[in-house]
């Protein structure tokens, strides 16, 4: 497990297909591929671990991704990055 301190390595992660784990107002978050099949995906899963809620995103594009999937808050992931504590796996 590792901690990701730039936004370049998050984005570098997602383009390894990387699950991220991450805690926002104190709230987990996992974020992960959703595959096509072994190797390709067709966008990315972002789940709230407290009300178990949802929310695909139908992009492959990282930064695309980051804009789209809206934490609790209502804010995008990208917009709230330097809040966040993520672990990549």
């Amino acid at each position: 497990m590792n901690k990701l301190d730039k936004l370049s390595d998050l984005i570098e992660s997602m383009e390894t297909q990387m699950e991220i784990t991450f805690n926002c107002d104190n709230v987990p978050y996992f974020l992960e591929p959703d595959y096509i099949d072994d190797l390709n995906i067709k966008g990315w899963i972002l789940n709230n671990n407290k009300s178990f809620s949802r929310q695909k995103i139908a992009s492959i594009n990282p930064k695309e991704v980051l804009q789209l999937a809206l934490l609790e808050n209502g804010q995008s992931i990208l917009s709230q990055w330097e809040k966040l504590d993520m672990k990549i796996y």
